[in-house]
């Protein structure tokens, strides 16, 4: 007569890896809740947002940005970067986005799959417990870096946001290879209208962003394009 052991636990371990997945599932249906809820509260305008994408597409550009690179974009929200990047600066290339609100990614832990041209996280890692672990895991996953924070030179990073975790400090990106410049991205609402922001980016090297095959020229923002057909549209200041 067969042993009835090894069917209760085999049926015992599948309830508990069943249990298991339906805590992960209920804990990514919370953080999407949760994402949803907080964009809904912003009282920021989308003009203050689109100055951090414009600096982050003219850094990018200034790296060579082609259209056969990928970006990826780090707390995405309302993917406003990828509109910006797709008017003002005609790109054409792949637009990877994660975030809370769009799969339930924790960030927290998150770990990127694949290699990209170009990682971007603009006022994300001050949301973090760790910022640096996934400051750390951008830099191993793309050559070029692009992060901005809000500047606590001039304003009260944990005050003007309750889901500020961690205040980021000049030194701080500093120390990791970052360029830093001072910005205005919040419309000067939080520092009595001084540099409310740190613009940082990192690169492995001077080159290193273009080592995907070149393509044709770029729209560069703010240059009148030769080809009559790529007149500026609406949108494109």
């Amino acid at each position: 007569m067969t042993s009835l052991v090894p069917v209760a636990a085999e049926q015992a371990s599948l309830r508990r890896t069943t249990r298991r997945r339906h805590f992960r599932d209920d804990s990514r249906d919370v953080r999407i809740a949760l994402a949803d809820s907080y964009m809904a509260e912003r009282t920021g305008r989308f003009e203050w947002r689109a100055e951090r994408y414009r600096a982050a597409l003219d850094a990018m550009q200034e790296l060579g940005l082609n259209h056969n690179q990928t970006v990826l974009d780090i707390g995405a929200g309302w993917t406003e970067l990828d509109a910006v990047l797709r008017t003002d600066g005609r790109w054409r290339g792949r637009y990877i986005p994660v975030d809370f609100g769009v799969d339930g990614t924790d960030l927290e832990t998150w770990t990127s799959p694949r290699s990209v041209d170009f990682a971007v996280a603009l006022e994300i890692i001050e949301h973090l417990r760790d910022p640096w672990r996934l400051v750390d895991e951008l830099q191993r996953t793309a050559p070029a870096v692009i992060v901005s924070v809000p500047n606590p030179e001039t304003t009260d990073v944990l005050g003007m946001d309750d889901d500020h975790k961690t205040v980021i400090h000049r030194a701080e990106l500093e120390d990791r290879g970052f360029v830093i410049s001072d910005r205005t991205f919040y419309g000067g609402f939080y520092s009595a209208g001084l540099p409310d922001a740190l613009l940082a980016i990192w690169c492995a090297s001077p080159t290193s962003v273009t080592h995907t095959p070149p393509a044709p020229p770029m729209y560069r923002r703010g240059m009148m394009p030769a080809d009559p057909t790529l007149a500026p549209r609406r949108g494109d200041r």
